[in-house]
């Protein structure tokens, strides 16, 4: 259990370096690691599968 929440959040730590260098490429915006987490995490964490739930 541990290693799929370190696993979860290593890829979201990708996904949220991945959005600030699209916010830098696509509108010219710099934004720090913090800044592009909020936002990533405002628009796309209820979307990350959670590897601890189960499909219904």
């Amino acid at each position: 259990e541990k290693d799929a929440f370190r696993a979860r959040m290593v890829e979201q730590i990708c996904h949220i370096e991945q959005y600030k260098e699209d916010a830098l490429r696509r509108e010219g915006r710099v934004l720090s690691g913090d800044e592009a987490a909020r936002e990533w995490i405002a628009r796309f964490a209820a979307e990350f599968p959670n590897p601890g739930e189960r499909p219904e």
